[in-house]
This record gives C-alpha cells, sequence and structure tokens, in this order.
C-alpha cells in the first residue's frame, strides 16, 4: 500500500474505532456459527465466541512445565502474552498461572541477560536453555511493556524491578543521545555471552548495528512513554 493510501487508510480505522469503540468489542464476543478450516475441519464450534476460542487455544498451547507456549524454540510471544494479561485483568483467572509462568520464564529464564541485561533473540531449548545471543530493539520493546503490563496486571514489584534494569540496557546499548532514535540490534558473541560476569570485564562487548529503523524505535519510544506513564516519571 502507498504510503498516502496507507495513511488514509489508518485515519480511517482510527475513526470508525473511537466512534463505534462498543460495537467492535462487542462483535468479539458474539456467539457464532462453527468456523470452518479449508479440510472442513471446525475451528470454532457453534456458540462459541471467538475470545472463548482464543482462551482454549492459548490454554492449550501452554507449557505447563516450563511455561511459555508450544514447546521449541522459545520466543516470547508478545501479542498472545498481553492477550493473557489482558483476560486476567478482567477476571479471567484460569489464566493466571499462564500470564505469571511465562513473563517469568521471559524476564529470569535462558532469553534474560543476567550480567549486561536486555533480552535474547530466541531459546532453542523448550526449557528456555541455548539462547540466541543476538538482542534486537523490537524484542526488547515488547517485553519492556509485557513487563509494565505484568506488573499492573499482576501487582507483582519484581516485574517493575526487571522493567527499570531493561531500561537501563536499552539507553546504555540503543539509545542515540546525540541524534535521537534507538540502535536496531546488538550482535551475537556466543564467547562473549558464555562467560561469567568477570569473565566479561577482560572482554569487548559485542558491536551494535547501529542502523536505526522507524517501527523499531517507534516501538521503543512507545514502551518508554508506557513507561513513563507507571511510574509517573518524565
Amino acid at each position: 500500500v502507498e504510503p498516502s493510501r496507507m495513511m488514509r487508510l489508518l485515519q480511517r480505522v482510527a475513526e470508525a474505532f473511537e466512534q463505534r469503540r462498543d460495537d467492535i468489542g462487542a462483535l468479539s464476543d458474539t456467539k457464532r456459527s462453527p468456523v470452518k478450516d479449508d479440510t472442513g475441519g471446525v475451528l470454532i464450534e457453534e456458540g462459541e465466541s471467538l475470545i472463548d476460542w482464543l482462551e482454549h487455544h492459548v490454554a492449550e498451547q501452554f507449557d505447563v512445565v516450563h511455561g511459555g507456549f508450544g514447546t521449541k524454540p522459545k520466543q516470547v510471544h508478545a501479542p498472545t502474552v498481553r492477550f493473557v494479561l489482558n483476560r486476567v485483568s478482567v477476571g479471567q483467572t484460569n489464566l493466571l498461572e499462564v500470564a505469571t509462568r511465562t513473563l517469568d520464564a521471559i524476564a529470569w529464564g535462558g532469553l534474560y541477560d543476567d550480567v549486561n541485561g536486555g533480552v535474547f533473540r530466541y531459546c532453542s531449548g523448550c526449557d528456555w536453555t541455548a539462547p540466541h545471543v543476538e538482542k534486537l530493539l523490537d524484542i526488547n520493546a515488547s517485553v519492556l511493556e509485557l513487563l509494565l503490563d505484568g506488573w499492573a496486571v499482576l501487582g507483582e514489584r519484581r516485574y517493575r524491578d526487571r522493567a527499570v534494569e531493561l531500561i537501563r540496557y536499552v539507553l546504555d546499548t540503543f539509545a542515540d543521545h546525540d541524534a535521537g532514535g534507538f540502535f536496531s540490534s546488538q550482535y551475537a558473541d556466543t564467547d562473549y555471552y558464555s562467560t561469567d560476569a568477570m569473565g566479561r570485564q577482560t572482554l569487548a562487548q559485542p558491536r551494535v548495528d547501529r542502523s536505526i529503523y522507524s517501527d523499531g524505535t517507534a516501538k521503543m519510544a512507545g514502551a518508554f512513554l508506557h513507561a513513563t506513564a507507571a511510574f509517573g516519571d518524565s
């Protein structure tokens, strides 16, 4: 879609959401006829709302042993986690364990760099081990948003504290303090990240890709605005 047409389209979507928010919300809860896939299999049962189906599907994919969803590789799946947190916030306590164990796995498993801070790309192990140690700006922005949401919904201060740590890492590593914006990634260096905190002091930190892209910068800027509102700190 050309930029000018996309802007008009986004404006119409925003206006529709603003003017018909209740109608759109009600539609998502509407009971409907069965929805079938290409082979005729039933995806959504008759009388089941889209929200009901999503909750069932998320619970079905939840890894009850390690947290997160599916087997491997283990990734953040930010939209799914945000959906779960949203449902918990409106009283769906059946998803509380899914929210807590998944967010804990993301923030305290092998995906998070406890020495330098920051979130790796994904983990090859189903138990959140063997991380692919590249750090991407957009993934770190997504995890920051999740930590802030987790603090708000679950009321656990450890999520706030982890969010503060992540912000420090982003400011130290990704933020362009001269021109503005955020750099896109920090390169993977398995030798560096396999070394403990003392050993890393003798090594050069992995290089940062100083490319700045509008989508990643926008995501991180949005996460920082979220943090400003959550902390009451500009």
